[in-house]
């Protein structure tokens, strides 16, 4: 029991028969290794993008360096939450996202 399923009124299970969902590719590969049947009907590619957040970054960092030096520890770790915050956030493109329905043989 690796994979949860959300029944339609909201509870959680782990089906021993067949479904459908949407789950990350990394659950799927590991789910293999405990004896999972995996048939791929479509997915989502996302890559990663290029320095968006690069002038944000620089500039909470040099705020937060210039408050640490005044001794204002309240705004110095209000702007390292800031900084933490954009984890996982990185990889966001600065251009609209485009979705593509492929077939089954394109995805794979």
């Amino acid at each position: 029991m690796l994979i949860p399923h959300k029944k339609d009124n909201g509870e959680i299970y782990y089906p021993s028969e067949p479904f459908t969902g949407l789950y990350f590719s990394e659950l799927l590969k590991n789910s293999l290794n405990y004896g999972y049947k995996i048939e791929i009907i479509g997915g989502f590619k996302f890559e990663r993008g290029v320095g968006i957040f690069n002038e944000f970054v620089n500039k909470i960092y040099e705020k937060r360096l210039q408050d640490k030096l005044e001794g204002n520890n309240a705004l110095q770790f209000t702007n390292k939450l800031k900084l933490n915050s954009l984890y996982g956030r990185m990889g966001m493109r600065n251009i609209e996202n485009k979705t593509v329905i492929v077939n089954k043989d394109k995805a794979e």
